[in-house]
């Protein structure tokens, strides 16, 4: 490994060449360096990456699943809700389940991520052009806000591939 040098290196705009110079900091294969911990306010926090992102899947679980349990348990009154077919329903509810699990337990967690980002953009698209819904709603709730929320924190989950704490970790390397 490179000697690093901690005294103030100037650059042609006679700021501190270092502070932009990542290529010291080992690149850990995701193609850009993780030196960008070092700017955090808290750096100690970083510590609890891992924690945060299972808390942050099992919310996304817990939301998905309770969804999703409720369109496959009851398909005829929930497709009346959504105004989609009894069978489409029943189809929605059974992959929001599986999607939940998957993102939960941490097996194929970033396809399961993805599927449930489409599952939101679907219904985005529903509240936007079909019911013709603001993004705050009309009550404040009752807009697509949640919706984007979802797709968020999906696709952190997704591009982090949801932490260490995942049980397709024990089978990769």
């Amino acid at each position: 490994m490179r000697k690093v040098s901690h005294e103030f290196h100037a650059n042609a705009s006679g700021r501190d060449a270092r502070a932009s110079d990542f290529s010291r900091f080992p690149d850990f294969g995701f193609g850009f360096s993780r030196a960008y911990h070092l700017r955090m306010n808290l750096p100690a926090l970083a510590k609890f990456t891992d924690l945060a992102l299972l808390l942050l899947r099992l919310m996304i679980g817990l939301v998905f699943f309770t969804s999703g349990w409720k369109h496959a348990s009851n398909p005829e009154a929930r497709s009346k809700d959504i105004e989609m077919s009894k069978g489409f329903t029943l189809i929605l509810g059974v992959a929001e389940c599986a999607g939940a699990a998957g993102v939960v337990f941490g097996v194929l967690t970033q396809f399961a991520a993805i599927g449930l980002i489409f599952i939101m953009l679907g219904a985005i698209q529903k509240k936007i052009f079909k019911w013709k819904t603001g993004f705050w709603g009309r009550h404040g709730t009752d807009g697509w806000s949640y919706d984007v929320t979802m797709i968020l924190m999906n696709f952190i989950i997704a591009t982090t591939s949801g932490g260490s704490f995942a049980l397709e970790k024990l089978f990769t390397r």
